[in-house]
C-alpha cells in the first residue's frame, strides 16, 4: 500500500493539484480546464481517441479470445508466433505499414497490376484503420496469451460435467469459460486501454495527418 500510494496515488493527487494552477503555482480555478476544452485540436484529438478505443478495443478483446481459443491445443510453436510483432521495435513496426499502405507501397502495387485505382491509405480516413488494424497486429499474441493462460486454467472436469448434462459448445462457452477468465477478459481490456493512451510513436509513425492523430500524440506534440 506504500508503494501504491507513493508511486500513484500522491503523483495522481499532484496531477490533479497542478491543473488548477497557472505555471507560476498561483490557484487559476477552472480556466485551465476551460483553455483545454475550448482548444479544437484538443476536441478532434479526444474524439479520435473515443472513436479508437470504441473500435479497437472491442475488436481486439474478440480477436484475442478466438484466437486463444483456436491455438488452445496447438503446438508451442504457433502459439509464440503471434508474439513476434510484439517484439520489434514500434518505429520499426510502424515503417513497415507504411510500406504497405503507403501510396506508392506494396498493397497499392497490387491493385495496380490489376487495373484497380490505387488507393490513399495514409492520406485519407483509411489511415484510421491502418492504425486499428495495425494496433491489433501488434497486440494480439500478447492479450491472447494472457486470455489463453486463463482458459488453460479451467478444470476440464466442468466441461465434461457440462457435456454429460447434455450442453452444446455454445452453452459450455457462455456458462463455464466466460464466468471463468470474466476477470482476465476485463484486465486485457484495461491493459489495452491504458496501453493506447500511452501510445504515442506509433500514430505518429504512420498517420500523416494531424487531425487523425490522438490525443497521445496531441499531448507529446505540444510539450
Amino acid at each position: 500500500l506504500i508503494g501504491v500510494g507513493m508511486f500513484l496515488v500522491f503523483p495522481m493527487a499532484d496531477t490533479v493539484r497542478r491543473s488548477f494552477v497557472t505555471v507560476s503555482g498561483q490557484w487559476n480555478g477552472l480556466n485551465n480546464y476551460q483553455a483545454v476544452l475550448s482548444n479544437a485540436s484538443f476536441r478532434l484529438a479526444a474524439w479520435n481517441t473515443f472513436r479508437f478505443l470504441i473500435t479497437a478495443v472491442p475488436l481486439l478483446l474478440i480477436l484475442s479470445l478466438g484466437a486463444a481459443l483456436a491455438v488452445k491445443r496447438a503446438p508451442a510453436f504457433v502459439k509464440s508466433s503471434f508474439l513476434v510483432p510484439l517484439a520489434l521495435p514500434v518505429a520499426s513496426f510502424a515503417l513497415i505499414w507504411r510500406v504497405l499502405f503507403d501510396t506508392h507501397g506494396l498493397i497499392n502495387s497490387i491493385l495496380t497490376r490489376f487495373g484497380i485505382e490505387s488507393v490513399p491509405f495514409m492520406n485519407s480516413g483509411a489511415s484510421f484503420w491502418v492504425l486499428v488494424g495495425s494496433y491489433i497486429w501488434k497486440n494480439l499474441g500478447f492479450d491472447m496469451v494472457l486470455i489463453l493462460s486463463a482458459l488453460l486454467n479451467i478444470p476440464q472436469s466442468l466441461y465434461e460435467a457440462a457435456q454429460l448434462d447434455g450442453a452444446n459448445e455454445w452453452q459450455s462457452f457462455r456458462r463455464i469459460f466466460l464466468p471463468q477468465c470474466r476477470s482476465a477478459l476485463f484486465a486485457v481490456g484495461l491493459l489495452i486501454f491504458f496501453d493506447y493512451w500511452n501510445m504515442v510513436e506509433q500514430p505518429m509513425v504512420l498517420l500523416e495527418q494531424e487531425a487523425l492523430q490522438p490525443l497521445s500524440a496531441y499531448l507529446s506534440r505540444i510539450n
